[in-house]
């Protein structure tokens, strides 16, 4: 149900945010995935039954359930994973590192199927 307008907006907010959200330390955002997968199970049985009611997938089974919780060990693996700096040249010449930071605001729509 969702417009263009719609994906206007929320592009425009996360490009308000990401300027602060972008220099925070990996810590700080590897936190927010632990956070985030925690309300996902908090909340799995609740959100289950709306996905099963927007896809009409089964609940139980490989189902809603199970996407859910795949959902959550996802978040909570990415907030393991990390983009540490990498060096390219260290010598006399010159240190070259390769550094992985944010450098904007993505909006798409994922197909699932």
């Amino acid at each position: 149900m969702g417009t263009a307008a719609d994906v206007d907006r929320a592009v425009a907010a996360a490009k308000r945010a990401q300027a602060d959200w972008g220099s925070q330390p990996d810590e700080v955002h590897a936190e927010a995935c632990r956070k985030l997968a925690a309300v996902i199970t908090q909340n799995s049985g609740e959100l289950a039954r709306l996905l099963t009611r927007e896809q009409g997938k089964p609940l139980k089974g490989i189902g809603s359930e199970f996407e859910l919780g795949g959902c959550a060990a996802w978040m909570g693996a990415t907030a393991d994973m990390s983009l540490p700096v990498k060096v390219i040249q260290d010598d006399e010449a010159a240190r070259v590192e390769q550094h992985y930071v944010p450098v904007g605001v993505v909006g798409s729509i994922t197909p699932w199927n």
